[in-house]
């Protein structure tokens, strides 16, 4: 196991903080996924057999670690007053956003924020921007398209 241990963890490592975007919390779920695999006392065929499964594993033990802080069953669908945010919340919040902005770019975000915040027409900001309305609303659409994945990804259940 330390064998694996030494050859897997930079990549179990880089796994968990790409979806965690922390690196406190990408290190405790890889030795997370150490320790579940000892405890289960999985024996692997290859390496290739371990990399795979210990990926799954740090894959759901970083989407259950996001799921636990988000509590997205009991968070409003819009939240008004951030400072209402208790630390544990507005901190889920902001790597919610952080992720948003690694997958779709700031400038993306920014427009978003603009149009569905801080509801600029989006006829108004094309003209801002030198481009076309069409070209703001597929922007938009795949911020929404991403926002929703990630939420997805966090909400669902793991297998």
């Amino acid at each position: 196991m330390e064998e694996i241990y030494r050859k897997l963890r930079p990549s179990l490592l880089a796994r968990c903080y790409q979806i965690l975007l922390s690196p406190h919390a990408a290190q405790d779920a890889t030795q997370d996924v150490f320790l579940r695999t000892m405890r289960q006392g999985t024996r692997f065929h290859s390496e290739d057999d371990a990399r795979k499964y210990m990926m799954r594993v740090a894959h759901n033990v970083s989407l259950n670690i996001l799921r636990s802080n988000l509590r997205l069953t009991s968070m409003p669908d819009v939240v008004v007053d951030a400072g209402a945010l208790d630390a544990e919340t507005a901190c889920v919040a902001r790597q919610f956003v952080k992720a948003l902005r690694v997958r779709c770019g700031d400038p993306d975000v920014d427009l978003a924020d603009r149009c569905l915040l801080d509801l600029e027409p989006q006829s108004a900001v094309a003209d801002e921007l030198g481009c076309n309305r069409r070209t703001i609303y597929n922007r938009l659409r795949r911020v929404k398209a991403v926002a929703r994945e990630i939420a997805d990804a966090i909400k669902s259940p793991v297998m």
